[in-house]
């Protein structure tokens, strides 16, 4: 895959599977901070995540207001009560998810032609604990700046979509 230039892949489209219990939260984009691509496409490159490729800040993540709660799930010590919320003794407990991606990479050489990948991320968390959902139309929510943790024991891995 060398005539990839993983380091200048576009946002990612796709979904988000719980661990656990295999629910679906659909991601119309998650955009990673340009700084942060080179250590991601290191990590699918090795298909291994290692201390210095764990963290990651997400620019704008994009998913359909549906998966709202079960992506939100875990990320609060309040908890919503009828039209109340109280604090929970509980601390922070959020979800883990695999990502199922396709994006865009260019040709290492030109970057004029693209390929199109498929790209998974096997263990992640996000921390919503400073960050604030926006509805951005009827059936789609906006975060910025978010923090994403990739977890070892998971398969991280990208493949070329081939010509159909």
């Amino acid at each position: 895959m060398e005539k990839l230039n993983l380091n200048e892949m576009r946002e990612l489209n796709g979904k988000l599977v719980g661990l656990s219990d295999e629910s679906v939260v659909d991601v119309e984009c998650l955009e990673l901070w340009a700084g942060h691509r080179k250590k991601l496409s290191q990590v699918l490159e090795k298909g291994l995540v290692t201390r210095d490729t764990q963290e990651y800040m997400v620019d704008t993540l994009i998913i359909k207001i549906a998966g709202k709660d079960t992506f939100e799930k875990g990320q609060s010590s309040w908890v919503k009560d009828g039209n109340t919320y109280s604090f929970s003794t509980k601390p922070r407990n959020p979800k883990r998810f695999k990502g199922q991606f396709v994006t865009i990479a260019p040709h290492i050489n030109d970057s004029n032609y693209l390929f199109a990948c498929e790209v998974n991320l096997g263990n992640i968390e996000f921390d919503l604990s400073n960050c604030v959902g926006t509805t951005i139309n009827d059936d789609e929510i906006m975060y910025q700046k978010v923090p994403m943790i990739l977890y070892p024991y998971g398969v991280y891995s990208f493949r070329v979509v081939d010509d159909e």
